[in-house]
């Protein structure tokens, strides 16, 4: 409960819980069991604590590829992977959070979501450097399947910083509809 409380509202672990949590930790990690570990990222992320959120999401998706799948843990997964590239991210690793989200950009749409997030800044260049056509195109095929506003506006700076008036016109207007 206590866990619990602290992913959802970012409540501190009281002093006198810390050897039970130990303890807890110690199993969680023993059993290699993946519901303890991605409680346990998600009290420490709910604390704003990044590198410990990002160790255990790791080790949560570490036990979580020892445990048969199906469309469940798919989706826990997932989410859990979903954890670890925000925890990059907190973090200020941004680089770790892009390769992250781009090897995992079709596990879900927040993780696709997560990959404009990290790429759009690729985009914004002013010393506009044209980027390889299928880094492009999957930028693209994302932010119009999610009709992601922020994707399309980067869309838009990029080809106006490439001197394609027409193109960055139509990716604002885009981005315009979609915020």
């Amino acid at each position: 409960g206590a866990l619990a409380r602290s992913a959802e509202f970012g409540e501190a672990v009281s002093a006198s819980l810390s050897s039970r949590m130990n303890a807890f930790a110690k199993r969680a990690v023993d059993s290699n069991s993946f519901p303890d570990g991605v409680l346990f990222a998600w009290s420490h992320f709910g604390q704003s604590n990044w590198s410990q959120a990002r160790d255990w999401f790791a080790r949560a998706l570490e036990f979580g590829r020892k445990t048969k799948a199906d469309a469940a843990h798919a989706r826990s997964m997932a989410k859990a992977m979903e954890g670890l590239i925000m925890s990059h991210m907190r973090a200020g690793n941004a680089h770790s959070a892009a390769t992250l989200a781009s090897a995992n950009v079709e596990a879900s749409p927040e993780i696709a979501g997560l990959y404009i997030s990290t790429h759009a800044p690729l985009l914004l260049n002013t010393k506009a450097k044209v980027l390889a056509q299928e880094d492009l195109s999957l930028f693209v095929t994302k932010t119009v399947a999610l009709k992601n506003g922020e994707g399309a506006e980067a869309l838009a700076w990029y080809a106006y910083n490439l001197k394609q008036p027409k193109v960055a016109s139509a990716w604002f207007s885009k981005a315009i509809e979609w915020e």
